[in-house]
């Protein structure tokens, strides 16, 4: 009689467990700067806007707020792209290159914003996985449409960029090849989002390359173009002229390998968002 209360009792817990094991959980709670940027924004075009906010957790709950996906749903009448660029502006959004919204924005704290008719979407994802919640293509938001202020400002630490390579490639190959023009990015963090740049370049050398020599010349080359110059046992750091530099090449293991070498230039700063 003892052993069967007993084992009614475990049968018992078990169930009771399982029916915890299936309530609901707590609904992830939406962060507060996720809230107040979207809706600052919306209500700047359409002061009746009232977005609709959730998130979902990447994983199990409980999660950190660095593993969810927060987003909000809205609808915004009578508001069309070049107004809401306007907004966007002037409350430190950068706008994007978009191919599948009529206008995608990068916003303070990491906010990601797409406008479609008159739709609007916003999501901010920490999860490298995919979730329901997570509807964006990134590739949406990664090719800044910068500003004509921004434009005219980042021109010239472009065009020095391009200098620099070509000043490297003539040490490599002896010159006669355009460098390419650096890659526009996204900048910025809690605050104005901005534009940047990034020109990288890699070239595979002979096996066998006096790799001391070659990193000598370059350095002596870089600092020839009014450059200040680091030397280090892989490679040459460079700064000046608003631009940094990195150029490596790191010996290999038997002489028989090529070599990579590769080179990166990166402007000092990010220049925010400004002007029509």
């Amino acid at each position: 009689m003892i052993r069967a209360a007993a084992a009614t009792g475990v049968i018992a817990a078990l169930l009771a467990c399982g029916a915890c094991s299936q309530a609901p959980a707590e609904p992830v709670p939406v962060a507060e700067d996720f809230r107040a940027t979207v809706a600052e924004l919306l209500r700047a075009v359409d002061p009746a806007a009232e977005p609709e906010f959730g998130a979902q957790a990447c994983g199990a709950w409980p999660s950190t707020p660095d593993q969810v996906v927060t987003f909000a749903d809205a609808s915004v009448a009578g508001v069309d792209a070049a107004r809401l660029r306007e907004a966007a502006l002037a409350a430190g959004w950068q706008p994007q290159v978009s191919d599948s919204a009529d206008l995608a924005l990068v916003g303070p704290h990491d906010v990601l914003l797409a406008l479609t008719g008159e739709k609007v979407r916003a999501e901010r994802s920490g999860c490298t996985t995919p979730v329901a919640a997570r509807t964006f293509d990134h590739n949406d938001f990664a090719r800044p449409d910068p500003t004509g202020a921004q434009a005219s400002a980042v021109a010239e630490g472009q065009a020095r960029a391009r200098r620099t390579a070509e000043v490297v490639e003539g040490v490599l190959r002896g010159g006669g090849r355009q460098a390419p023009d650096p890659a526009l990015a996204n900048c910025g963090g809690a605050g104005p989002r901005g534009v940047t740049w990034t020109l990288r370049q890699t070239a595979t050398l002979p096996a066998g390359t006096d790799l001391p020599d070659l990193l000598s010349r370059v350095d002596d080359a870089l600092r020839a173009d009014g450059l200040t110059t680091k030397r280090g046992p892989e490679g040459v750091e460079a700064t000046g002229g608003g631009i940094a530099v990195v150029v490596g090449a790191r010996e290999p293991s038997t002489k028989d390998v090529p070599v990579t070498f590769r080179l990166d230039v990166r402007p000092d700063g990010c220049v925010p968002v400004a002007g029509p």
